[in-house]
């Protein structure tokens, strides 16, 4: 079929699409929209389905742009939120997991948008996972620390398994809120690098890091400071 073609059938579901919304069929009404989907700006759609008691119609909306691929971050954000209000974590579990598998390959939806909303609606598993799987190394941190209760132990498990120029970048952003939960996993671990001692991903004995750079995190630790600057 030519262009032209496919525009006027495409106007047809939009007419028919608006002829069923005006009717107050818009469950019917959203699939006619979603068969135009490349064609109708989703602006169009999104409008008319904003209502609270339209958020199911609009969730369906939404699903359908982005498996089109179709979705901006906006759309995304729009998303994730509709599943929050429904109460849905079995499609919120779905949404993430399809981001997992993709493996840094084509994602249907903006990453950093979606960890940004998931953090903020308190689904922090969620966003750790998703986070991991697309080594958003900050992001995973984060997340680890700024819970309600923070887990300190898996983020500084994770950031002890990434190259050493990471693991002092993340030391000295977070090393004073990992220090007071782990005084002892910390100051062995910045005795280990400050040696050239530490045998992680990205470490070779050749490399040392600056003591100077981790002062500040015994600030409220004199004990651990005393023995981090006794074995340095």
């Amino acid at each position: 079929a030519s262009d032209y073609d496919i525009g006027l059938i495409m106007e047809i579901y939009r007419m028919y699409g608006d002829h069923l919304y005006r009717k107050g069929d818009l469950e019917n009404a959203v699939k006619q929209y979603i068969s135009a989907i490349g064609y109708l700006e989703p602006s169009y759609v999104v409008q008319r389905y904003l209502d609270a008691q339209h958020i199911s119609y609009l969730t369906l909306y939404l699903e359908a742009l982005h498996s089109a691929g179709k979705a901006s971050a906006d759309h995304t954000t729009l998303l994730l939120n509709c599943y929050a209000k429904l109460k849905d974590d079995k499609k919120l579990d779905d949404f993430v997991k399809e981001g997992c598998r993709s493996d840094g390959k084509f994602v249907r939806f903006d990453v950093e948008t979606a960890l940004k909303v998931l953090k903020s609606a308190g689904y922090n598993d969620h966003a750790a996972m998703l986070a991991e799987s697309h080594s958003a190394h900050e992001w995973y941190v984060r997340i680890q620390l700024e819970r309600p209760k923070p887990n300190c132990s898996e983020a500084l498990k994770y950031i002890k398994n990434l190259p050493l120029e990471l693991i002092e970048k993340f030391l000295q952003l977070y090393g004073k809120v990992l220090v007071s939960h782990l005084q002892q996993d910390m100051t062995n671990l910045l005795i280990e690098i400050c040696i050239g001692k530490y045998q992680g991903e990205g470490a070779t004995n050749q490399i040392r890091s600056k003591p100077e750079d981790y002062m500040h995190i015994f600030a409220d630790h004199p004990n651990s400071l005393l023995r981090f600057l006794q074995s340095i």
